[in-house]
Formats: C-alpha cells, structure tokens, sequence
C-alpha cells in the first residue's frame, strides 16, 4: 500500500485523463484488498476488548507476569526491571495520556493494558501486509492472521500490559521494510526507516536484534552489487539506529527527576545501576545453556511440542516449516527469522520463554499461506486454468484455516479471559480508602510484579 502511494506520486504529473482514471481504478482494486484484515481486526479487537482485565492486573489469570509493573511504570514514567525498556514505557506513557484525554476511558492501568492490545491489532496488520507482499491471496491472509491470533500465547499477551506485541510489532514491520526496500529504486529511505526500527528494538526488547544478522545477509543475497554497496547500506542501518539508543538516557533521567517515588525499579542515575538494569537479565543465571547434545534434542522437541501447541497441532506448524522451505526466494528472510528464533528457543531457557517465541509462531504462520498459496499457483498454472480459479481456491483454504481456527480462538478465550479478574481492582480500592484516612503503607509486591500502588 504505501509502495503503491509513493510511486503514484512520483508520476502523478505525468498523467493524462485517461491514465488517471485508470490509476483510481487500480488504487480501488488494491484498497479492496484491505477489506478482509478491516473485518477480521474488527472481530478480533472486539473479542480482546471483553477478554481485558478491568484495571490493575493481577496474579489470577496466566499465572506469573509483570503486567502489574507494567501497568504502573507505563502510567507514572517508572523505571521497569532489566533491562528497563524505556521505549516501551515512553509510548505507553504517551499513548495512555492521549488515551485519557479522550473522555470516558478508564483508569491509567486499563489504557496501559489497552496499548498492547492495539499494538496486537497494528502487528497482525503488518502480518497481513507482509503476506500481501508475498503474493498471498487477501482472503488467505486474513485467515492466516486469524491463525495466529489463535494460539494462547499471542491472545494472551495481546490482552496484558506487557512488552511482548510491541516487539512483534517492529519486527515485523522491520520485515516489511526490508520487503518493499528490495523492490525500490530510491533505497536511502527504506535503509534509513529500517535501522531507526531496528534502533527500537534495541531499545525495547534484545530478542528484536535477532532479525539483524538476518537482515544484513539477505540485503548482502538479494542485491548482488558488491560488498562496498553492501557496506553502504549497512552504514544508513546504522546512522538511522544509533541516535535511537538515546532513548535509553530516559533511565537515569527519569531516576534523577523521580527520586521519592517507589515506581522506580532502581535508582539509574548511579552508572552502576544503571549497566546492571541494562544488562543483568543476560548475566543474573536465568540463561541455563544445554549442557548435552540429548539436552539440546529435549528442547528442539519442547520447541515442535509448544509451536505445534500455538498454531492448532503439529500438521500446521509441520506445513509452516515446509512452506518456509518450500519458497526459496523468501526462506532466508522469513525462514531466517525463524530459524535464529528457533536457535534462541533451543539455547536460551528461561522461565517465560513461550512469550519470547511468538514471532517463530508469526513466520511459521506466513509459512503455512505461502505453502497454501504456492498450491493454489500449481494448481491453477497447471491444472484447472481461470479467472476466478484461484479466488474460489484461496477461498476455500481460507474456510479450511477459519474452521480450525474458529473453535480454538473461542476456547482460547475463554482460557485467557480476565474480564472478571477483579482482584487488583479491589486491592487498589481498599489501599486508596486506607490512604485517604491516613494510614501509612507500604507497597506490596511480589517479585518485581506489585500487586497495588496507590
């Protein structure tokens, strides 16, 4: 879509009547093409919407997160634990004051809840754009969108103040960028953009940076021009990423401004505090590396058993794996980013690591449709020729994808709904009352995930 905008503009002088009527009949076709992710993110965000805990969350529903931390750091400018994601608590910051300008929205720990979810909702857009410009039929799509959202663990955390959809987010719209650089003639700007995002995900959550290494081998494979071009893009990556690694100066400033406050996580304007907030995660022994090639082969089976587990059974991750490989021109791109997120889930054990894996489930995801459309294609190049041939089949695949899917989001939901988790809620309400009366508190936590702050 925006391809097809800036190209239009850059000959729009040229056109004569005729052209430009052809030009608006060409854009109505392509904006036709949006209407399937228009219905099925209407559905979906509806569907999250009334599977949202009403306000602070708690320990009740998903068992042990941070949302609680989350919810308070992204409200009051707080310092989360390591390492510390001040793009994260920036936007929601933002987003829940802008939120709360509008009127009648809830309180400051709902709308922090509220920017995962329409951060869900923008990843699965930028899912379906991805496969658009794959060559995915639009109906197929949608329905693989649906797919995705259908695990536990993406509806889960597209419903939690958490970290996890915003780092979906730009990595795929990283993927999407480097897409639509591929095709441009005018790639400064695509180079750019991609290193300001992969900036952001340097500054938010370090597993974003696996899609790096993989970026810089596909652009070095798909425009083979020489390793001084290659050099060159490589420096616009990092000319646009760099100055996003400021954001990491709102740690010790936001500890030298707030320094009576509990929100803060640990006072970052002492520098050591500071590299032990950034860093610690990587070195705090949370990281529990295989010691043994049978160790390795009980994680690559936990890593089938939990992808089979988010995407409806092992047929459809199996298919997603072929379809990966199966797509030669995208499988060190998609199938790249899988991998080395499949390496990470082999070699990196920590205790919330299913959260760390949803982009794995989103490219095993775009696996099964480019599988099913690379069939379609087959089929229709070779067999049953027509105009409507291929529309009848996406359609059909979609209904298959949407019949599997359909069950699974509803139990889904109704595993992962918080709506009546009104524990937290409750909790703050009684602190507040106390407050107001003069009694000294304290705040209560557990972990890094407290439970209620006044």
């Amino acid at each position: 879509m925006v391809d097809t905008v800036v190209g239009m503009c850059y000959h729009a002088r040229e056109l004569s009547f005729g052209e430009e009527h052809e030009v608006v009949q060409y854009s109505l076709r392509r904006g036709v093409r949006w209407v399937p992710l228009i219905v099925v993110l209407g559905i979906l965000g509806v569907w999250y919407f009334k599977t949202m805990a009403p306000g602070m969350s708690s320990l009740q529903v998903g068992g042990w997160t941070d949302a609680a931390a989350m919810q308070v750091v992204g409200s009051y400018w707080g310092i989360a634990h390591s390492p510390g994601y001040p793009l994260y608590t920036v936007l929601s910051n933002i987003f829940s004051r802008i939120a709360g300008m509008l009127g009648s929205v809830p309180e400051p720990a709902w709308r922090v809840g509220f920017f995962s979810l329409a951060s869900g909702l923008i990843a699965l857009g930028l899912f379906y754009s991805i496969l658009l410009k794959l060559k995915v039929h639009p109906v197929l799509a949608s329905a693989t969108a649906l797919l995705l959202d259908a695990g536990a663990t993406f509806w889960f955390y597209a419903v939690t103040a958490e970290v996890y959809m915003l780092n979906l987010l730009l990595i795929l719209l990283s993927l999407r960028l480097a897409l639509a650089w591929k095709d441009a003639t005018r790639e400064r700007g695509y180079l750019i953009a991609l290193g300001v995002v992969l900036g952001a995900l340097a500054v938010h959550h370090r597993t974003g940076l696996l899609v790096a290494p993989v970026l810089l081998a596909w652009m070095l494979i798909s425009r083979r021009d020489g390793w001084r071009a290659w050099l060159g893009r490589a420096g616009w990556l990092i000319a646009g990423g760099v100055p996003v690694l400021l954001l990491y100066l709102y740690l010790p400033l936001t500890a030298t401004l707030n320094r009576e406050w509990t929100r803060i996580y640990g006072d970052a304007s002492d520098p050591g505090t500071f590299w032990f907030i950034v860093l610690s995660r990587e070195w705090w022994g949370l990281v529990k590396m295989p010691s043994s090639l049978s160790e390795v082969w009980d994680r690559l089976a936990w890593l089938a058993s939990q992808q089979s587990a988010e995407l409806l059974g092992p047929v459809l991750a199996g298919l997603g794996v072929a379809g990966l490989l199966a797509t030669a021109r995208h499988s060190l791109l998609i199938g790249g980013v899988a991998a080395v997120f499949a390496v990470f889930g082999i070699f990196y054990g920590v205790d919330d690591l299913n959260s760390m894996l949803i982009p794995l489930t989103a490219m095993l995801a775009i696996g099964v449709a480019l599988l099913a459309q690379k069939a379609i294609d087959l089929f229709t190049g070779r067999v049953l020729k027509g105009r409507w041939t291929e529309h009848l089949l996406a359609v059909g695949a979609a209904a298959l994808l949407v019949f599997l899917g359909l069950p699974s989001a509803a139990a889904t939901a109704e595993r992962v709904d918080q709506s009546a988790d009104t524990v937290g809620v409750d909790m703050v309400e009684a602190l507040r009352i106390l407050a107001e009366d003069g009694t000294p508190l304290s705040v209560i936590a557990e972990g890094n995930t407290p439970l209620a702050i006044v």
